[in-house]
């Protein structure tokens, strides 16, 4: 697959060929996830032919606040294209209009956002709130506390991209997905039904493998919710999926970060993934290569792609042998010389 990005946030003109499992590295603030999120963003547009619902979910702001500046001043058009799926944003009559392609390559599209476990650690205070009410007092308090918040969220969302995961989350062990209703009469007119992934509800327990001993979300460790969590959105989404993860390696010890990229590089080849992560762990590059040395995958399955600013988002492909070594990596190399 074909990517082609210009003028979506920091990235002026961008474009990389995706694998099975794509893996962006460098340092902060390089573009890794505004290219990630772009495709997500893209797959999901195309799907709903909408872009502001999605936008509140992502990023909190609509279109204008997420194209290039220069000079202070909005760069146009803005274009994020996958092979024939596309989203072109341009100004006519000084209005920003947007085009989109008909359908996505993707089935289905699911995003892990950096900051998940805050995100199910809210879910859980909630749940635990509700749960110590007595059955009068949730029947009252919960559709009030979620009438309260709710159109404060739609107006401003605090906390992107929780209802973008929460909803795919929620979709991947359910089902079911929070979709935007239209509808209306020539007579009347037209209505737009927005609901907005607050209160999910999720019941976690984790098991102790030392101890057997079960505990609830509040109780276990963070790498432990982390992994359930991809491991769920993994073993759910729907075969020929897009799965964006931002750092699958928080919380998790080296080896945990080799068992989790080994499951993810089965699961991605049994269902047809495309698989995009980012990180700063070295581990990551490394444990994908040792699969291409296993036989797992091809070196063709792996895309390792580079991240710089000057100033704006540059990339470069790793490569990927078929004995399963790989280029150096910039940092590593001059992390190692500042050290020793």
């Amino acid at each position: 697959m074909r990517v082609k990005i210009s003028n979506w946030r920091c990235i002026e003109n961008l474009e990389l060929e995706l694998g099975r499992i794509n893996l962006f590295i460098g340092r902060n603030g390089t573009g890794k996830s505004s290219c990630a999120y772009a495709l997500y963003f893209l797959s999901k547009a195309v799907k709903w032919q909408n872009i502001d619902t999605i936008l509140m979910y992502l990023y909190g702001y609509n279109i204008e606040k997420l194209i290039r500046i220069d000079n202070d001043r909005p760069c146009y058009p803005m274009n994020i294209e996958v092979d024939d799926m596309s989203l072109h944003a341009y100004i006519e009559d000084d209005e920003v209009k947007v085009d989109f392609s008909k359908e996505s390559l993707w089935s289905d599209e699911y995003i892990l956002p950096s900051r998940r476990l805050a995100y199910i650690q809210v879910t859980e205070i909630i749940s635990r709130i509700m749960s110590e009410m007595k059955p009068s007092e949730r029947e009252f308090f919960g559709p009030m506390l979620a009438g309260f918040i709710r159109p404060f969220l739609e107006k401003l969302p605090l906390f992107p991209p929780a209802p973008a995961f929460l909803n795919d989350l929620t979709r991947a062990v359910t089902g079911l997905e929070v979709l935007p209703v239209k509808g209306g009469l020539k007579t009347t007119g037209s209505f737009v039904l927005r609901v907005v992934p607050l209160i999910s509800m999720f019941n976690f327990i984790f098991e102790d493998k030392y101890t057997q001993l079960k505990f609830p979300l509040g109780l276990s460790p963070d790498g432990q919710i982390d992994v359930s969590l991809i491991s769920t959105i993994i073993q759910k989404a729907l075969k020929g999926s897009l799965v964006v993860i931002e750092e699958p390696d928080i919380c998790k010890n080296p080896l945990a970060q080799i068992e989790l990229t080994r499951f993810i590089a089965k699961a991605a080849n049994k269902k047809n993934l495309t698989i995009v992560m980012t990180t700063h762990s070295e581990i990551m590059p490394l444990a994908l290569t040792k699969l291409v040395e296993d036989k797992i995958l091809l070196p063709k399955d792996i895309k390792i792609y580079y991240f710089k600013r000057k100033p704006w988002t540059r990339t470069r492909l790793i490569k990927v042998y078929d004995d399963g070594t790989l280029e150096g990596l910039p940092d590593s190399e001059e992390a190692t010389v500042k050290l020793f």
